[in-house]
């Protein structure tokens, strides 16, 4: 029996959206995350280029839809993203549902007797999909880029779109089409050049793709499929074509310009992300990241979704072993290639190994379907959903999280005007400032250095056109590192010593040439050598580059705007809480230097306020070892308790 059109495919896909969205939207975050939230905010509202590899689909996006949405641009590109993610979740009840269809109902010799009478129907085949799209949808990696705005929530859409557009291109292959160039062989070309355009972990799907190919083509017809592979190229270089954005706007010298991306060199290292290379394939963090990875999937999947992951799997591989072995290569490729990436924001680069398991899921609740009969297998599917948005609402819930946007007020409205400050803070405050400075205009007179971009051709190129009046002073020293830094950006010979030299001869000018008219600042991180002619002075969250060490240089009280995010427990929460604490300690050593004993008591117990109160017994899995990064930040404060206590 048919179900009623309102049971329909697209009707079910919208629930599982609005399901979706009705929880990521009380859990997104309301303004800007850590690492490269604030840069890629910042790039998506100005149109800019933002790091490698460029992302121009996502920033083409974002742009319009803050020109569409007319509310504060974090907010509105935060909730593109949990649009996006959640229509993902749609995409994904088709793609399951799809895959259903493929692999539903066993041979008639196979029935058992009591199971004849009951079929899989449409409507449960299809409760079944979107039961199993939740499961990834809701899962901690799929959640977490609906959260904020970042590439990997359009990654999140792609992905199924492009899996649903290749069965479709591989069913009208083995058809009988003749022709090489066809509609559905076209949209899916284009669909994987879009996704390129997003992000470059769209070749994991490959191996599973292609082996799906090898596995279905007839040996007879080879050829014609060759010939089909080739008719591809049309429509995924029309897919490609967003890249062509970034020379285009890298011309118009944008306010964020990553790469300067105008020259075939340029564009080729950006678009293939020469940069990041460095941390690829290192196989010595293997086990670190693998090992990350399992331990939080359990709860991710909601538990019943691991295992009916590995039913579904047992169950694939014996109904349909293409498809099995097609779903298990999206999964071993990301394990694999992801296990080798030594950077700490590695979640989402597992967001095609949670689609296998995902996947996998919703034929582990067809096996249930056909072991146990449709109101058990219909029960284990709300089960999956229930569990799975259980396990993961909490630790999913960023609404709280303010800690970069708190970090960059804090830092900027307590500098003195026109001042500079040089910091690689990154992650905690740096990007945000390109947001809040450029988007927002806090604060526009202060000048943010980061030391560590300085060694980029391309961001000397960027405050040369932003700021010329700072770089007019340093002929020299910028001619000179601009001598040795061309040949390592172009692959020449170079001595690292001669560069090192010219790098820090070209900081120090930069201070030096200011100084008088423009006061400095350097925040902890910074190298010593960079202003190591001054004394360094603790004030604020930051070091002001003093010229007389005999001065006492005085400060107002400071009363930061902090929103701890309590119940969260990562390397970033706790970095963040240990910058606070360090800075306000560092200051009262220096009132205490200067004779200030009270006020040196005032800053340790501020300090002290600063204490996330982890529980360092029961801490989660975390990527890299960064446990330990954890553990300094409370071993910080009990040592701040215990010198208070003396």
């Amino acid at each position: 029996m048919q179900p009623p059109a309102r049971w329909s495919t697209a009707r079910i896909a919208s629930g599982v959206g609005a399901i979706t969205l009705a929880l990521y939207l009380p859990t997104m975050s309301r303004s800007i995350g850590f690492i490269d939230k604030g840069e890629l905010l910042a790039a998506a509202s100005t149109l800019g280029i933002p790091h490698p590899t460029g992302y121009p689909t996502s920033m083409l996006v974002g742009y319009l839809f803050t020109l569409l949405v007319p509310i504060r641009k974090v907010l509105a590109l935060n909730v593109l993203s949990a649009l996006l993610v959640a229509a993902s979740a749609g995409a994904l009840t088709f793609l399951v549902d799809d895959l259903l269809q493929r692999v539903a109902g066993p041979p008639a010799s196979q029935e058992k007797p009591e199971q004849k009478d009951e079929h899989l129907d449409p409507l449960t085949r299809r409760l079944l999909a979107g039961a199993a799209a939740l499961g990834i949808a809701l899962s901690g990696t799929w959640w977490g880029q609906g959260n904020g705005f970042e590439v990997y929530s359009l990654h999140a859409l792609f992905l199924p779109l492009v899996l649903i557009a290749f069965l479709r291109f591989v069913d009208e292959g083995t058809s009988g089409e003749q022709r090489f160039v066809t509609r559905r062989g076209t949209v899916f070309a284009v669909l994987v050049g879009l996704s390129f355009t997003n992000h470059l972990t769209t070749v994991l799907l490959a191996p599973g793709l292609l082996a799906y190919c090898v596995l279905v083509i007839p040996r007879a017809r080879i050829g014609v499929w060759l010939g089909r592979l080739l008719g591809l190229g049309p429509g995924f270089a029309v897919g490609l074509l967003p890249y062509a954005w970034l020379p285009v706007r890298a011309s118009m010298h944008p306010w964020f310009n990553w790469g300067n991306p105008a020259t075939l060199e340029t564009f080729w290292n950006h678009v293939r992300g020469k940069q990041y290379s460095v941390w690829f394939g290192d196989w010595s963090v293997f086990g670190e990241q693998t090992g990350y990875f399992l331990a939080k999937l359990p709860l991710e999947l909601g538990v019943l979704g691991l295992v009916l992951s590995l039913a579904g799997a047992a169950f694939a591989a014996r109904r349909a072993p293409k498809l099995a072995a097609m779903i298990a290569l999206f999964v071993a490729a990301c394990v694999i290639w992801s296990g080798s990436y030594s950077i700490l924001e590695i979640a989402p680069y597992y967001m095609t190994a949670i689609l296998g398991l995902g996947i996998f899921s919703g034929m582990g609740l067809l096996a249930a379907f056909e072991l146990f009969g449709r109101r058990l297998a219909l029960v284990a599917a709300g089960l999956l959903a229930i569990l799975t948005a259980a396990f993961n609402y909490g630790p999913s819930d960023e609404s709280p999280n303010v800690y970069v946007e708190d970090m960059t007020q804090n830092v900027l409205r307590a500098l003195p005007k026109d001042a500079v400050i040089y910091s690689s803070m990154w992650d905690f405050w740096v990007a945000g400032s390109f947001y809040l400075q450029k988007v927002e205009r806090l604060r526009p007179d202060v000048l943010v250095v980061d030391p560590e971009l300085v060694r980029r051709a391309w961001y000397l190129d960027q405050l040369e056109h932003d700021h010329p009046e700072f770089l007019a002073p340093l002929g020299p020293e910028l001619a000179a590192f601009r001598l040795q830094v061309d040949k390592f950006d172009h692959d020449r010979p170079y001595d690292p010593a001669q560069i090192d030299g010219a790098y820090h001869g070209l900081l120090n000018a930069m201070i030096d040439r200011h100084i008088d008219q423009r006061p400095a600042y350097a925040t902890s991180e910074v190298s010593a050598r960079i202003g190591e002619h001054y004394v360094r002075t603790p004030q604020g969250l930051a070091y002001r580059l003093w010229n007389d060490p005999k001065a006492y240089l005085p400060e107002e009280f400071p009363h930061y705007t902090f929103h701890p995010w309590r119940g969260h427990v990562d390397y970033y929460v706790a970095k963040t809480h240990e910058l606070y604490g360090s800075a306000m300690f560092e200051r009262g050593r220096y009132e205490k230097a200067n004779g200030h004993e009270s006020l040196a008591l005032r800053y340790l117990d501020y300090a002290i306020s600063f204490d996330p109160a982890f529980d360092s017994e029961h801490l989660p899995s975390l990527p890299l070892g960064s446990e330990s990064a954890v553990t300094a930040a409370s071993t910080f404060f009990g040592r701040l308790r215990a010198l208070k206590d003396r």
